[in-house]
């Protein structure tokens, strides 16, 4: 069986489409910039194409960090920053933000005591 391939990718190109400017990433069109005549925003993404930053002319911005199988582990804006942490399903199980809250939750999706977490989980680096 023969297998082709395009002979030039479209991956990092870039287009504009009125207001909006795309780029080619990790094989779809993402959102790089928007402008009107009132408002302005910026995008950028890692290569596997999650969002790691956004910015716009308000002032508004925030950061995000996606572990190895794209699960959002980590945001940061000027008033609020969470961490998140998944077990090898990709279920969540531990978030924890700057405003005190902390969850814990079994290979189920239940809400548990750290405690309970503690007795169930162990980390494997």
């Amino acid at each position: 069986m023969t297998t082709y391939r395009l002979k030039t990718s479209k991956e990092g190109k870039i287009r504009k489409e009125g207001n909006y400017t795309y780029k080619f990433i990790n094989g779809k069109w993402r959102i790089i910039h928007y402008k009107n005549n009132k408002f302005e925003s910026w995008r950028e993404y890692d290569d596997k194409g999650h969002l790691t930053h956004y910015k716009n002319n308000e002032g508004f911005e925030y950061w995000q960090e996606y572990d190895d199988e794209g699960n959002k582990i980590y945001y940061k804006d000027d008033e609020f920053e969470c961490w998140q942490e998944y077990d090898d399903k990709r279920h969540l199980i531990h978030y924890k933000d700057n405003n005190g809250i902390e969850k814990w939750y079994d290979d189920e999706g239940n809400k548990i005591t750290e405690e309970e977490f503690n007795r169930i989980w162990e980390k494997v680096e």
